[in-house]
């Protein structure tokens, strides 16, 4: 096929992917730039939200002031 492409379709082609390229490499600069401003405070942002941990009430006792983990108590021995 490659050589049944005219100078015209090639540069067709390269403008294409010339444009894509471009457009991408902007819009990596631009999410750098607006990384960086919200790292320094420029931007207000909310915070990120938590996470939500579920803990299996088989796994633990919570009667105890310190719990023990695992074989190894947390103090004394």
């Amino acid at each position: 096929m490659a050589n049944k492409q005219s100078i015209q379709d090639i540069d067709t082609a390269l403008d294409r992917y010339h444009r894509k390229l471009t457009f991408i490499v902007n819009r990596i600069n631009e999410l750098r730039d607006r990384r960086k401003k919200l790292i320094k405070g420029y931007i207000k942002h909310p915070e990120p939200k938590g996470v939500k941990v579920m803990l299996s009430k088989a796994d633990f006792t919570f009667d105890d002031p310190i719990p023990s983990f695992g074989s190894t108590p947390a103090i004394g021995g």
